[in-house]
């Protein structure tokens, strides 16, 4: 079996998505996807990650979006992220094997629209253990333990849905399962 057309990285903060998709990318030769958003970059990122919008350009590009999803984040602050419609019909159209990162819900909806034009979408969750991606996410900001329990939280809905809804994953890792993933085809 070959690479798939789309595989989708699903996961909570800090759980290794963008490090899985650059070794897809590296190792594999996959293309990464971008996700419009119209929040600042944080420290390191760049146009290879994102494409960032201002709050503006991001109401001006919203119609040619699919997938669009509002996040609050413990700063208080709101965030809304998007993929390009233009983004899929390309792969559509050009059936690269391509992956990007995105929510149970958007990938539903991108499922939704690529699978009548003949790409199901390989969906992979992506988790570490909490106390991983707890150190992980006071790395990546200096949190308030207001905020940390609030993560918390929300890791327990992230795996609610995910046992509620298994059939939506191809494939789920758990536990810094890069080594065991790359030993092995992705499309497997």
């Amino acid at each position: 079996m070959g690479k798939p057309v789309l595989t989708l990285i699903i996961g909570p903060t800090c759980s290794g998505k963008t490090t899985l998709i650059n070794r897809m990318v590296s190792e594999q030769g996959y293309t990464k996807l971008l996700t419009a958003t119209d929040r600042p970059p944080r420290e390191g990122e760049t146009e290879e990650d994102y494409i960032f919008h201002s709050i503006e350009s991001f109401d001006a590009a919203r119609e040619d979006m699919l997938a669009i999803r509002t996040f609050e984040v413990a700063s208080g602050a709101v965030y809304r992220y998007g993929v390009p419609r233009s983004t899929l019909e390309y792969l559509a159209q050009h059936r690269t094997s391509s992956v990007m990162v995105i929510d149970p819900i958007g990938a539903e909806e991108l499922g939704d629209f690529l699978i009548p034009r003949g790409i199901d979408p390989f969906v992979i969750f992506l988790s570490e253990e909490v106390g991983t991606l707890m150190n992980r996410a006071r790395k990546r900001s200096n949190e308030s333990n207001r905020s940390i329990d609030e993560y918390l939280a929300h890791l327990d809905e992230a795996r609610d849905r995910i046992f509620r809804e298994r059939d939506l994953f191809n494939l789920v890792y758990i536990r810094g399962a890069f080594d065991l993933m790359f030993g092995n085809p992705i499309s497997e």
